[in-house]
């Protein structure tokens, strides 16, 4: 840009001080001096479509970057969830505490404490590939530990979303609980050997 002003404002004194290129430069200055409106067009409108470029790029690093820290966010959530459920199967799983005596029963909540999971899923594409199956395979696993629960016994009478486990049942919870915190913190390999 200022090379175009320089050259302008030179070029009809470097012309006159040759007289056969006064002519020629009187002429390509007055080409200029006609043309000054379209010139002074082209190098604005070159200057706008520069700047929208470079705002573009910056848009779009900035979305990336948001995209990468939400992703990042979650991820951290969500791994942080499924710690915590997974910790508090296997304290459940070393708590010897609730076994009932011969003939009685002792009482497992039933219901997954999944809620974080459900909220997060409409924004799991924001997450790589293998971050998603990681998530939703402990949280597969979570939620089939309620179902295999079931299989130890009916669910209770005085307490909803609970199943009394009878006391020859009790110990094979308690490696339930305990497989179920494994697989959720390093979910099994799904290759077939």
């Amino acid at each position: 840009m200022k090379a175009i002003t320089l050259f302008i404002l030179l070029f009809p004194t470097l012309a006159m001080a040759s007289p056969q290129t006064a002519a020629t430069a009187n002429s390509v200055y007055e080409v200029i001096k006609d043309f000054q409106t379209l010139i002074a067009a082209v190098v604005g409108f070159s200057g706008v479509i520069f700047t929208m470029v470079v705002q573009g790029r910056q848009a779009r690093a900035q979305r990336q970057y948001e995209a990468e820290t939400a992703a990042k966010s979650m991820t951290q959530a969500l791994d942080a969830k499924i710690m915590t459920l997974a910790q508090q199967l296997r304290i459940n799983s070393q708590n010897s505490e609730g076994k009932p005596s011969e003939g009685e029963a002792s009482v497992f909540p039933n219901r997954p404490l999944n809620h974080v999971f459900r909220a997060l899923l409409p924004k799991f594409e924001l997450l790589p590939p293998n971050e998603i199956v990681r998530i939703i395979r402990a949280n597969m696993y979570y939620e089939q530990y309620f179902q295999r629960l079931s299989f130890f016994g009916p669910p209770t009478q005085q307490l909803p979303n609970h199943i009394s486990v009878p006391s020859e049942r009790f110990e094979d919870a308690q490696k339930l609980q305990s497989l179920t915190a494994n697989w959720m913190e390093k979910p099994p390999s799904l290759k077939h050997e």
